[in-house]
């Protein structure tokens, strides 16, 4: 039986080894990719040779950039910096056989602000059905060496000397055996905490920062220390045009962009219309830059040394244009009117379309008096609430003491506008249905207490060469948004970043599986900072001026964190191990801070205990519920 066993484990050993193809690794059961950084390389020495041998090869590798000093990294590497272009796959080749280097390593990159610096070891728990002759021959056809095992069936495994595979890719043979539960490389990570880009203009954006004295910003900066946001967290923008071609905004990043009007919407195709043929980017007119603006507090890119800060710019955005080049529109109001934004039909089709192309948060900084309420919008504003998609939406600027369509309705959140000291504009629509605020500039006249976001760039329209001129910044940037059009996006924006880190099987405290938009609703309200002006305090209460109160973004990151105590955007078996670590090992504390260790969301303390552990090992190997979302214990 047991040679039986061996057979079948070395087979599934060699017909996995000799695959080829991208690194990757596994976590929760699925496949994640891996990038590599090609300016970065790890090599460790190899202990039969001479120094001399090592420093000639450094010396005589033309890639290595000696400029920058090798750093020691764990079990024995070196961290190099490479020149640009370097093709790393064939240096890594070279080096893997080259007599003087044990191996040669990548490093990995993430949308999580952080590096992944691979070694030696791999982390692995095996299913309970798994022979221990089956164990024992996996170890053996691949070369481990046993470190530790702890006593929730947590081994520690490293690669012998004489292993040609690396320890990520044996991860992946192991998982893919079907014997283990998880295996993954044991990759040491460096993460940025207190994050502060290096964009020219962030310190004009005063609504990024927290508190400060008098002036009251969303707590982004503090939330960036969680990351910036998830590639596969999508933003679906229901807008005017966007711009290709931005040196603030990669268009890489947009994720199936759809034109419905084009640039004349009473025009017949191909020249507008609805659904026009042919015309599936939103590119833009002259007059069109709102949607421009809105994606640009959302997702402008972030510590690129260039102009703004993005929320969210490491999640992709979707471009949804609904309006054409000249805020036309065929409704109730008169056709002079630009500020509304096209047919009801055309945006319930965006919303439709946003939620079959994979968007998780949508954004509309737009509204209709709420005596017009639009079926088919209200439909599939529903439908999309029922497939965990999430709408945000302007309370309206009409001075209303309602809150305008479709952020009326119970399945959307409605966000208004206020002043860097927390006082309301008047324009800002309130009452019964009005769940947020953020700050905002004035509406003209006047454009009191400006933001700062994108503009189209100088040669090509938009806001600064017709209305307003920005002495401080380039052209390329619109210095005086406002409304409560740039209320809805940073709320949009720190919803991705909750959706971002929201783990597997989410739910509210003692309930499992709770729809995700609900989900989000609840973290967003509750975890707002209470207003009015000279309030700041939590929990808030709801008033119908500012509803639960000011956005903040570190609140509702940390609080639907909770269990992932590495920092590295999902929890899996890799948070187990670092949990034990710390509690038992003297291993680093969690990260970012303490309290994501608190996975039971215990109301007494923040500080990891051993129910904190035993609740994750449940979550993670037995099938218990995940950690309680929104956790609202941050003190």
């Amino acid at each position: 039986m047991a040679n039986r066993y061996i057979a079948v484990v070395l087979a599934l050993c060699l017909m996995a080894g000799s695959a080829s193809g991208d690194y990757y690794f596994y976590a929760n059961d699925s496949a994640r990719s891996l990038n590599t950084v090609d300016s970065l390389i790890l090599l460790k020495p190899d202990t039969l040779g001479s120094i001399q041998d090592w420093w000639d090869l450094v010396i005589e590798i033309p890639e290595i950039d000696p400029d920058y000093d090798p750093q020691p990294m764990p079990m024995g590497y070196q961290l190099y910096r490479l020149y640009a272009g370097t093709d790393l796959d064939s240096l890594l080749e070279f080096l893997n056989g080259y007599h003087a280097v044990e191996r040669a390593l990548p490093v990995f990159g993430s949308d999580h602000n952080t590096y992944a610096y691979p070694n030696d070891r791999l982390v692995v728990v095996y299913k309970p059905t798994t022979p221990a002759p089956v164990a024992d021959s996996l170890v053996a056809a691949n070369g481990l060496e046993l470190v530790s095992r702890s006593n929730w069936g947590i081994c520690v495994y490293r690669t012998i000397d004489e292993t040609e595979l690396n320890s990520v890719e044996i991860a992946n043979i192991l998982y893919e055996s079907g014997y283990v539960a998880s295996a993954q490389p044991d990759m040491a990570v460096t993460n940025f905490f207190d994050f502060t880009p290096d964009d020219p203009y962030f310190s004009m954006q005063y609504y990024l920062y927290g508190i400060t004295g008098d002036t009251l910003g969303i707590d982004v900066e503090r939330a960036w220390d969680f990351g910036l946001g998830d590639s596969n967290i999508v933003v679906a923008v229901i807008d005017e045009a966007f711009q290709h071609g931005h040196p603030d905004m990669d268009s890489s990043k947009f994720v199936a962009e759809y034109d419905f009007v084009g640039p004349c919407l009473p025009c017949k195709p191909p020249f507008g219309g609805i659904n026009p043929d042919g015309n599936v980017e939103p590119n833009p007119g002259s007059n069109d830059a709102h949607g421009m603006s809105v994606a640009g507090i959302i997702s402008a890119d972030t510590d690129n040394g260039t102009g703004m800060s993005g929320i969210a710019p490491n999640c992709g955005l979707m471009p949804l244009k609904t309006s054409d080049d000249y805020g036309w529109d065929p409704d109730p109001y008169p056709p002079y009117d630009t500020t509304t934004m096209g047919m009801p039909s055309i945006v319930a089709n965006a919303i439709e379309y946003a939620v079959n192309n994979g968007a998780h948060v949508i954004n509309g900084s737009f509204s209709w008096n709420p005596d017009y309420y639009w079926d088919c919008v209200a439909l599939a504003i529903d439908s999309a609430w029922s497939a965990g998609v999430i709408g945000v939406f302007s309370s309206g600027n009409h001075s209303d003491s309602e809150v305008w369509f479709p952020a009326n309705m119970i399945n959307t959140v409605a966000v208004g506008a206020v002043r860097p000291d927390g006082s309301g504009y008047p324009y800002s629509c309130r009452g019964q249905m009005l769940d947020v605020v953020a700050p905002s500039g004035g509406v003209y006249p006047g454009y009191e207490n400006p933001l700062l976001t994108l503009d189209y760039l100088a040669d090509s329209g938009g806001y600064n060469s017709a209305y307003i001129t920005c002495n401080d910044v380039t052209t390329d940037y619109m210095c005086g948004f406002g409304g409560t059009s740039a209320a809805a996006p940073q709320v949009a924006g720190i919803l991705a970043l909750a959706r971002s880190r929201l783990p597997e099987g989410y739910g509210f405290p003692g309930m499992f599986m709770s729809p995700v938009a609900h989900v989000l609703k609840a973290t967003i309200c509750s975890t707002a900072t209470g207003l009015p002006a000279g309030g700041g305090q939590y929990p808030p209460t709801w008033n119908p001026d500012y509803g639960f109160g000011l956005a903040n973004a570190y609140r509702a990151v940390l609080s639907v964190s909770r269990g992932n105590v590495d920092n590295q955007g999902r929890i899996d078996i890799a948070d187990l191990a670092y949990l034990a670590a710390y509690m038992f090992e003297g291993g680093p504390a969690p990260v970012p801070e303490m309290a994501v260790a608190n996975i039971n969301c215990s109301p007494e303390s923040n500080l990891p205990d051993i129910a904190d552990l035993v609740y994750l090992v449940a979550y993670l190997l037995e099938g218990g519920p995940p950690p309680p979302c929104p956790c609202l214990v941050f003190d």
